[in-house]
């Protein structure tokens, strides 16, 4: 069958948000991609602009609505499609706007037949070796969403509004695109989701316990992992963030056995104070928080921590507060992105009371982060002479310079000048690093031949 859509027909996808927007945006370039458009990341050439958007905060709602008045702006002629979380609440202003087509989350994945049905018939292409070329162009570190859903429902957070629904992808078809990454010589993935340590429950939940027995590959995350270790062959697999209380014995040990799981976490706290955990509506207090933490240390002791914090909840007092700054000297966080509360429409949180005053959570927010920058800047300065593993996200060929990310989530620039392995290195693969000097928040080394 011969396409009607022109080769020089193209898209743009514009994300905004968690990884698990990034994930199904790559999700629909890879569809795009195998019916003839072509990918670009210049949306002021694009035939086509999707915006991914999210609605965690105010200031994400904010920023959507000066993208999407900014793309109609600039690229007038293009196809605008919106999508993600900011749809669900925001119809007024999207109707206002006259956005050429809206699509919801449940309909995220009907945006590319939309596209092509608009643009012409589905080509006939290698779809295995279009989606290797799609994962190039895009990402080197390849985000694979697991699941998505979370019905937590903390009391500031609007994400059970709009995805509130357990999804948990097949485990065959995690697989097949994992084999799809290491076939186009990617050498790391992230596992993502909305929450994903319910990775399985709406299936577990729905079965009686011998059956969960024989589908041991599907009910959980820890199993998961078991799976892609045992059938891929993938280097690196890296956890997107996970809360406390999902961080099982099992999940631990099998992160502890194994070289090919990262050993960095990103385990949100969002309070020292567990009086504000609990107007917060967390699940967990400080002392389970803790033990956890220490647990995992004693397991892992190379295991880096990074995690969230909100400052300035509604009745955090000074004595809340501190309790926070103790808790993250305590267990020297490599990096922690400090939020300032923001009341979100529809969440219990808008309209308790004692609401903190912006100037305090503007202070609070202040001291914290430049509290957390001294820790991470102590932290990266003892990775001086050491050998780290660092996966390689961008080559620049006229400074003769590579910069990657290194296991432990930091930032790495290395030199190509001297050495026989700079001539050969590649984008998407790990390569062992000696760090040589410390700028500023990054590493900088040299490749070990």
């Amino acid at each position: 069958m011969e396409a009607n859509i022109n080769k020089n027909n193209k898209f743009s996808i514009l994300t905004l948000g968690c990884k698990t927007n990034q994930s199904e945006s790559d999700e629909i370039a890879y569809k795009l991609s195998i019916a003839g458009m072509l990918y670009t990341g210049d949306y002021l050439t694009a035939d086509v602009v999707i915006i991914n958007t999210c609605t965690v905060t105010l200031a994400s709602d904010s920023k959507v609505r000066q993208l999407i008045r900014k793309v109609k702006k600039k690229n007038r002629k293009a196809l605008l499609i919106v999508t993600g979380c900011y749809v669900v609440l925001n119809e007024d202003f999207l109707q206002k706007e006259n956005i050429g087509k809206i699509f919801s989350n449940e309909k995220k994945a009907e945006i590319p037949d939309f596209v092509i049905n608009r643009f012409g018939r589905k080509t006939q292409i290698n779809a295995e070796s279009s989606k290797e070329d799609v994962f190039s162009q895009i990402h080197t570190r390849q985000l694979i969403k697991i699941q998505d859903g979370c019905r937590q429902k903390c009391s500031y957070c609007i994400v059970p509004f709009v995805r509130d629904k357990y999804i948990s992808e097949p485990p065959e078809k995690i697989i097949k695109e994992i084999d799809l990454i290491c076939r186009a010589g990617l050498e790391e993935i992230v596992l993502a989701g909305t929450h994903i340590g319910k990775y399985g429950i709406e299936i577990s939940q729905n079965i009686d316990k011998d059956s969960i027995k024989k589908n041991k590959d599907i009910y959980s995350l820890k199993n998961l992992l078991e799976l892609i270790l045992e059938k891929t062959d993938i280097k690196r697999i890296r956890l997107s963030s996970i809360e406390v209380n999902e961080l099982s014995e099992e999940l631990i040990e099998i992160i502890a056995n194994s070289r090919r799981i990262a050993k960095h976490l990103h385990i949100p706290l969002q309070s020292g104070s567990d009086r504000i955990l609990k107007l917060m509506k967390r699940p967990y207090n400080i002392e389970f928080f803790s033990k956890k933490l220490i647990k995992i240390k004693e397991k892992i002791p190379e295991i880096t921590f990074t995690t969230d914090v909100i400052v300035g909840f509604p009745d955090e007092r000074e004595e809340d507060f501190y309790k926070t700054i103790n808790l993250i000297e305590k267990f020297l966080f490599s990096k922690a992105h400090v939020f300032r509360f923001s009341p979100r429409p529809g969440t219990a949180a808008e309209n308790m009371e004692k609401q903190v005053a912006e100037n305090i959570k503007y202070f609070r927010a202040l001291l914290l982060r430049n509290y957390c920058d001294l820790i991470r800047k102590k932290y990266i300065q003892g990775f001086l002479k050491k050998r780290v593993s660092v996966s390689i996200e961008k080559i620049d060929k006229e400074k003769e310079e590579a910069y990657g990310m290194s296991e432990e989530y930091i930032k790495t620039m290395l030199s190509l000048k001297n050495g026989k392995a700079s001539e050969h290195i590649s984008q998407g693969r790990i390569y062992d690093v000696l760090v040589t000097k410390i700028d500023e928040n990054r590493l900088v080394g040299k490749l070990l031949d």
